[in-house]
């Protein structure tokens, strides 16, 4: 819900940068609608890039290295 990427963005230098990866396109749309008042609307005001697929392909697909890769996993009370 936005929460973990509220709290990265409250430690991180200013010009730092943000790739999110998002498996779930819906998660994505309420964390941007919704949701986002939850968390301070992270998706809509913080400095990040959004990527709607797989963290795994996100991580081999790119160039660039990354300082820290923050990983959220909550995939409901039936997992």
């Amino acid at each position: 819900m936005g929460f973990t990427l509220a709290a990265a963005f409250a430690v991180m230098a200013a010009d730092a940068e943000v790739v999110v990866a998002e498996l779930v396109p819906a998660v994505v749309a309420w964390n941007r609608g919704p949701l986002a008042h939850l968390a301070g609307q992270p998706l809509n005001v913080g400095p990040c890039t959004v990527r709607e697929a797989d963290v795994g392909l996100v991580i081999r697909a790119s160039a660039q290295t990354y300082d820290a890769i923050l990983l959220d996993v909550d995939n409901g009370p039936e997992d």
